[in-house]
């Protein structure tokens, strides 16, 4: 399949007027719409364009597997003229170009399922709307470690050579920073704390996949990671499961935006598709296909769900500290972040 993947759905690129909002207008082309790869982009194709179009006949979405990460680069070059009316982004991509100016903020009016959302889980600059949370927290396998209950647990003799570390990921750092009393302007001071305990750690990881792997095997016992992933791998039967640290975890969020210098009318489509991410049946379709919970709060999380720690339920966030930090800070400090990091820790 071309254009990475790209899924057409509905009639040519020129087509009937659409209805949104009982209004119809003019769609001058197809929407491109970017999702993540796997379930991420089957649950917008199985869930999100059958309803849209239900109501829609005429509109034409593409919808597009990348990355953030891939994406990102390509959008600040094409700023003037994206060819994606919107899509997904992770936190830090989509702080990062809230601040670059590549996003345009969403109508209350195409998007009303917005009002009906957790404000708290909601990015703190206003721009984008949170779709799907998980918290980052400690990933183990309990035949060989008991519940962790702190970020300081990983450092615990006991676990020389046991604890797994992502690579390119810098979330463990962020949390024992502000375990620390600090926050992600310390960085330097948690990798420092890490570099004390480093004869921890066994393994370095470029995925979750490979981690989790390594834990259900008892290669490596215990380590930072997702805890909606986490919670996939154990409802798939992995001997793994997921604790939330007492200091708090930090949250790890797939964000919806529409992209800034996009044709009206396409923006329009795009706003009111992408107000299907935000109904409690795509949430729902998140939460038991792919373990990431709802920020939906009338979507239903069954009690075999909630049960799980790395399920963010109402309950938990009363409960529970799940960290929102400055993405942007940390993201524009990648480069010194991982040099750090190899310097002290590798």
């Amino acid at each position: 399949m071309n254009r990475r993947q790209a899924l057409a759905l509905g009639g040519s690129a020129v087509v009937a007027p659409a209805l949104i909002g009982g209004r119809a207008f003019a769609q001058a082309a197809a929407v491109e719409i970017g999702t993540f790869a796997g379930g991420n982009f089957d649950i917008v194709r199985d869930v999100a364009v059958p309803a849209f179009k239900k109501e829609n006949p005429g509109a034409t979405i593409n919808v597009v597997m990348r990355t953030a990460a891939d994406h990102y680069p390509k959008l600040l070059v094409t700023r003037d003229k994206p060819r994606e009316a919107g899509g997904m982004w992770n936190d830090t991509f989509s702080a990062l170009g809230s601040k670059a100016g590549l996003f345009a903020p969403f109508d209350p009016a195409l998007v009303p399922e917005q009002k009906r959302l957790n404000q708290d889980l909601q990015p703190k600059n206003g721009l984008g709307i949170a779709v799907a949370v998980q918290p980052y927290g400690i990933a183990y396998n309990p035949k060989y470690v008991e519940k962790p209950k702190s970020w300081f647990d990983l450092f615990n003799p006991k676990y020389a050579g046991r604890v797994g570390m992502h690579y390119n990921f810098w979330d463990q750092y962020v949390a024992l920073a502000y375990a620390l009393g600090k926050d992600e302007r310390s960085i330097d001071a948690a990798i420092d704390e890490w570099a004390k305990h480093k004869a921890n750690i066994g393994s370095w990881t470029t995925n979750f996949t490979t981690l989790q792997e390594q834990i259900d095997k008892g290669d490596i016992w215990l380590g930072p990671n997702w805890g909606g992933f986490t919670t996939a791998a154990q409802r798939a039967g992995a001997s793994i499961a997921f604790a939330w640290p007492e200091e708090g975890a930090t949250q790890q969020t797939i964000i919806a935006h529409v992209n800034a210098n996009v044709d009206p009318a396409v923006n329009k489509v795009a706003q009111s598709f992408l107000n299907t991410w935000l109904t409690t049946d795509f949430q729902e379709a998140y939460l038991n296909r792919m373990s990431l919970s709802p920020s939906n709060p009338n979507a239903v999380i069954s009690p075999e769900m909630a049960a799980l720690e790395g399920v963010v339920t109402p309950e938990r966030l009363r409960t529970r500290r799940l960290i929102q930090y400055d993405y942007a800070l940390v993201g524009n400090n990648l480069a010194d972040i991982r040099k750090r990091i190899e310097e002290r820790l590798r």
